[in-house]
Formats: C-alpha cells, sequence, structure tokens
C-alpha cells in the first residue's frame, strides 16, 4: 500500500463506553496475523472541524449518529505497520449514542472494507488483554 500522507495526517476518534464495555473496531497486521483493537474515527478533511469529522466517520462507518460528550486530548502518533510509516495527530472525543441505537454489533464499513465494530470490555483493554491500536484512549478509559 503507498503511503497517500507524506506529512502527519490529522484525524479523530471516538471513545463510546456502554456498560463498561467499548465500542471498537478490529484490525489485523496483514504481516503478523496479529489482532489489534481501534475506535470508531477517520480523517478530519481539509477546513473541517474535528467533532464534524468524528460524526461524519462515525455515521459513515457504523451508520451510528453519535452525541459529542468532551474533548479527551491529543495524542502524536508515530509507527510502522505492515511495513508503512504512518504519522498521525489524534483527537479524541468521549462520544454517546442513544439507547435506541443500541445493537450488540454492528456492520463496519471503512473505505469499502465491510467487518464488525462490536463491544470489548473496557477491562480487558486496560489490563492488556486486548490491545488498542494505537493505546491513545487508554488514559481516558
Amino acid at each position: 500500500m503507498v503511503n497517500r500522507f507524506a506529512d502527519a495526517r490529522p484525524i479523530v476518534m471516538g471513545v463510546l463506553v456502554r456498560d463498561c464495555r467499548m465500542l471498537v473496531a478490529p484490525v489485523t497486521s496483514s504481516l503478523t496475523k496479529e489482532i489489534y483493537y481501534r475506535c470508531i474515527g477517520g480523517g478530519i478533511e481539509f477546513q473541517e472541524r474535528g467533532e464534524d469529522a468524528l460524526r461524519r466517520e462515525f455515521y459513515e462507518e457504523t451508520g451510528l449518529h453519535v452525541r459529542i460528550e468532551e474533548y479527551l486530548g491529543l495524542l502524536e502518533n508515530i509507527f510502522t505497520f505492515d511495513a508503512r510509516k504512518v504519522h498521525e495527530l489524534i483527537l479524541y472525543y468521549r462520544v454517546s449514542i442513544p439507547d435506541s441505537e443500541y445493537q450488540p454489533e454492528y456492520v463496519h464499513n471503512e473505505d469499502g472494507s465491510i467487518g464488525k465494530a462490536f463491544w470489548i470490555p473496557v477491562e480487558d483493554v486496560k489490563k492488556g488483554r486486548l490491545k488498542m491500536y494505537p493505546g491513545g484512549p487508554l488514559p481516558y478509559l
């Protein structure tokens, strides 16, 4: 895969926790086959506010209408994934959904790749039994 971003890429992620479980989408390394979990979110478009990008990304990826509860912080993430160098600036927000939109899992569509988003125990993330990618939301759980 060609790296489309030669500079730092601004992205936004939503930390959605309900009943001590967090909504995530799995990410599998094509090289190591290791499974990571990632909050729902994605790229911020030019002249788009982070909150607007997060609402758009949640809706595009899961069909959910999220409510922005609070800004949590910024994480600078520089890493290599599947032999690709990446530099991200991630805005984290705590979000919520109406009770009427709760489901045990959701179809997750990220750039045409269809999978599932589902709830994982926050305690499993805190204790390292499930690995977040990146680890940025840990201080906010």
